[in-house]
């Protein structure tokens, strides 16, 4: 699989992650300045593998697209807690 960011060109194993080309490009940068990545315009978090050769561009915590995916984390999470207490009475009719 071929990734490009940041102007340079890696190679990588079927089922790398954008965490794998953040362990190497990372540097002195803090752990907000990356929390999700642009594939090509696919959002990806930093456990989903790559499905294609693509350019990355890294996504800050600070950014709206973060905010979105992390307020959808915690909707989904809390729909999760809700079913597993309540079971099939919380599923609305």
């Amino acid at each position: 699989m071929h990734i490009t960011c940041e102007g340079r060109s890696f190679d990588f194993f079927d089922g790398a992650s954008p965490q794998n080309l953040w362990n190497i490009v990372r540097g002195e940068r803090g752990r907000n300045d990356a929390v999700l990545a642009d594939c090509n315009g696919d959002i990806l978090d930093f456990q989903t593998p790559f499905s294609k050769d693509c350019t990355v561009r890294w996504i800050p915590l600070s950014s709206k697209q973060a905010y979105q995916a992390y307020r959808r984390t915690a909707i989904m999470l809390l729909v999760c807690g809700v079913k597993e207490i309540y079971g099939e009475k919380a599923v609305g009719r």
